[in-house]
């Protein structure tokens, strides 16, 4: 499928859409049988995705539009992506504004919903469970450190929170990794299910970048703090070395206030953040070379190789020489 076949799919009225259109302010008929949940004296339906996501971890779809999507909560990692048009949403209870390239990650549990899209809005949804959120994120991407599995976890991991991250940059690298996304899902072939997978993980990493380029904004949406990212960044450059009074003093602050504004800010301790820096070292030698796991340890400043070998399939749920057979490059392998 080309970009020119997506948009024309795209653009093309559903059967859904056509009865919106016949039917001006009702809503579909299926929420007769989605239930409702009440709390705190708000209604809002839970959606379930079992049927959609009975023999995948993924699901795209183009969100109706001439109907509003009411208040809801769902158990999968949302992304919504304002592919063409504009759409408002009131997430939990504050309204937000997109636009045409904006994309926002909500987590799981979280109360919003979507006022009514007209003609020219196209908003793609992409629901993913949290599995395949966590680990398969996790995993391929902590190459690129702590900073990264701290931005994945973030969603996947701190459901109590609630929270959504909206990346507000007209990136155009962004939308042709999108359309590329969709062309392969909607003409599924050999292999699709890999393009899809890699297409995610690359179009992760590109939100990344954004972050890191676009702090200032990113902290006006989270609570963690103008200090976590520094904070992160600190322990990913010197985490060979380093020690909680070490960090404390470069950030003239008590190691107990260090250690504190740490875990209630990241939901992990220095102890472990400093371990996941660690581990994320050891497996891109895992997958980038042919360095004995031994000295892989020592490398990353583990003497113990016990202890090393227990932290890994702690992390990472299978062994360093499991982990290099599944993600090892292919010059590794020759």
């Amino acid at each position: 499928m080309d970009v020119s076949t997506l948009e024309a799919k795209l653009f093309t009225h559903t059967i859904s859409e056509e009865w919106h259109l016949n039917h001006p302010g009702k809503l579909s008929t299926r929420y007769r049988s989605i239930p409702i949940i009440t709390e705190n004296s708000q209604s809002y339906y839970r959606f379930s995705f079992k049927s959609v996501l009975k023999n995948s971890n993924i699901s795209i779809l183009k969100e109706s539009r001439f109907t509003r999507i009411p208040l809801h909560v769902h158990s999968v990692i949302e992304i919504n992506y304002i592919y063409r048009g504009n759409c408002s949403q009131i997430i939990n209870g504050t309204r937000h504004e997109l636009h045409e390239g904006d994309l926002c990650i909500l987590d799981t549990n979280t109360i919003h919903e979507i006022l009514p899209l007209s003609e020219n809005d196209i908003i793609m949804t992409i629901d993913m469970r949290k599995s395949y959120f966590s680990a398969g994120f996790l995993s391929r991407l902590s190459s690129q450190g702590i900073v990264a599995s701290f931005l994945a976890g973030a969603i996947s991991m701190n459901t109590e929170k609630k929270q959504c991250l909206i990346f507000r940059h007209h990136d155009a690298k962004l939308h042709l990794l999108v359309q590329q996304l969709l062309c392969e899902y909607y003409d599924k072939q050999t292999g699709s299910n890999e393009i899809i997978d890699a297409y995610m993980i690359i179009i992760f990493s590109e939100l990344l970048r954004l972050y890191m380029n676009h702090q200032e904004n990113f902290k006006k949406q989270t609570d963690s703090g103008s200090d976590l990212l520094r904070m992160l960044q600190y322990i990913e450059v010197n985490y060979e070395t380093i020690t909680l009074n070490s960090m404390a003093q470069n950030f003239s602050f008590h190691p107990n206030y260090i250690s504190a504004y740490l875990k209630r800010n990241s939901g992990k301790t220095f102890k472990e953040l400093v371990i996941i820096q660690r581990m994320s070292k050891a497996c891109f030698y895992l997958s980038n070379s042919t360095t004995p796991i031994y000295q892989i340890a020592q490398e990353i400043g583990y003497n113990n190789l016990g202890f090393f070998y227990d932290k890994f399939k702690e992390l990472y749920q299978m062994t360093p020489m499991e982990y290099r057979e599944k993600y090892s490059s292919s010059f590794s392998n020759k």
